[in-house]
């Protein structure tokens, strides 16, 4: 399966065709394999399909593989013992990368203090009240200053030991569903660290693609009937709606200049509503005072008229 997906462009010396009943795009071989190839053995990996993944990797020839699978054997490692309801690792790792974690690198993180929680709650269910107080007093005191509201309640379990979690106030912090929030919880702090998202590239591109694929076949069919060619744009000539959930932060790319904006060259408003880059306003207005053509409608603007563009911070 992994050589029928490798396989799937049809290698010819210079260039790779991947070809479809509408619509055919050209690709530079070398490089564009190279990465595919990448992503696709990153996202087996990130899965924790060593054994598929080392063998894909092997018949692709695919160089600085073991870095590559290096940091998800570790991480695939702490997953399983989270799973096996044993924290001490997840702790283990969560110390080390504290400084990292953590606004304040003097202070442990809040990840750390939802892995002591889910220990003393798992000493409670599991060894009775004395052991769950005995682990308090001895993790709980450096998380006070962020988490005293967090800590009281769960001392207040101590006093529903013996009950139903589901007849006491407590059942959201007693509920087995932690152990898999926690689990979530540790593999979005570790993809972080090393620079990736949480949700595999590899999977969000073919879910985009697959909400893509269907106007981009139904325009390459328009284009076609008016003697035009799909792969010779530059740009695509109509705006493809993704949905909120291919949306992760805010960020601009001039339409003209094709530069993503900066704090130096920050996105503008045109009357119009288009919105071009400061650059490149200037750029086509030559004079602060001339009036200018937007490049996307037949309306007339000025470089004082426009207005700037805020995006917020998100995390």
């Amino acid at each position: 399966r992994i050589r029928h997906l490798y396989c799937k462009g049809q290698v010819s010396g210079k260039y790779v065709w991947l070809c479809s009943p509408k619509a055919r795009v050209q690709h530079s071989a070398p490089r564009r394999c190279c990465c595919c190839t990448q992503v696709i053995a990153e996202h087996l990996y990130r899965e924790g399909r060593f054994e598929l993944a080392d063998e894909f990797v092997q018949e692709a020839a695919l160089p600085g593989a073991d870095e590559l699978k290096a940091p998800y054997v570790a991480l695939h490692t702490v997953l399983q013992q989270i799973r096996h309801h044993n924290l001490a690792p997840a702790l283990e790792w969560a110390q080390q990368h504290r400084a990292k974690l953590s606004p304040n690198a003097d202070s442990p993180s809040s990840f750390e203090f939802n892995l002591h929680s889910l220990s003393f709650l798992n000493l409670l269910t599991a060894a009775g009240q004395t052991a769950a107080l005995q682990y308090a007093q001895q993790h709980f005191a450096p998380f006070k200053a962020r988490h005293m509201r967090e800590i009281q309640r769960l001392m207040g379990c101590l006093l529903y030991a013996d009950r139903d979690p589901e007849d006491t106030p407590y059942a959201d912090l007693l509920s087995p569903t932690r152990w898999d929030e926690v689990a979530k919880e540790f593999s979005r702090q570790a993809c972080s660290l090393m620079g990736q998202a949480y949700d595999s590239p590899l999977a969000v591109t073919v879910a985009a693609g697959s909400v893509a694929l269907p106007p981009l076949l139904k325009l390459a069919t328009v284009m076609e009937a008016n003697k035009q060619d799909l792969a010779s744009c530059i740009q695509l000539p109509i705006e493809i709606e993704l949905g909120q959930e291919f949306v992760y932060r805010s960020i601009f790319a001039c339409p003209v200049s094709r530069d993503q904006s900066t704090a130096d060259n920050p996105p503008k408003l045109l009357p119009c509503n288009h919105v071009l880059c400061e650059q490149s306003i200037l750029k086509i207005a030559r004079n602060r005072n001339r009036v200018f053509k937007c490049p996307y409608c037949p309306m007339e603007a000025r470089t004082d008229n426009t207005r700037l563009i805020i995006f917020p911070d998100i995390a």
